[in-house]
């Protein structure tokens, strides 16, 4: 009898108090907001670390951070901006959320070919 087992997932370096997980099928997300508590129409910050899956190779090289109200079928006013931190860690300023009610943080991780979009419900 043949077992596969499967691929161990990759840890994120961002770790700690405060942070939620996405396990997608090729990376996996941790992210955390400063502040904790979302502000409503006020920029606030995302930490975010990111990494691979075993059999996808090496961390992610880009992240791209949008977020739309699936409901009101708009997104938000601002692009925001991603830094680099190297090690899979961003940090993503210029987000901020303008109306209360449930909305999605999306993720868009590259590396080389390979992509994948992550979303976060959040409600506000």
């Amino acid at each position: 009898m043949d077992f596969v087992a499967a691929a161990p997932a990759c840890e994120p370096s961002l770790r700690g108090t405060g942070t939620n997980r996405i396990d997608g099928e090729k990376f996996v997300l941790v992210w955390r907001a400063q502040p904790a508590t979302l502000p409503l129409s006020e920029f606030f910050v995302l930490e975010v670390g990111a990494c691979a899956r075993k059999e996808m190779g090496s961390d992610p090289i880009s992240l791209r951070v949008d977020a739309q109200m699936p409901v009101h079928k708009h997104g938000i006013n601002y692009r925001p901006s991603v830094l680099h931190k190297g090690g899979g860690r961003f940090i993503v300023e210029g987000l901020l959320l303008h109306m209360p009610g449930r909305w999605e943080l999306i993720f868009d991780l590259r590396r080389d070919q390979i992509r994948e979009t992550l979303r976060a419900q959040i409600l506000l």
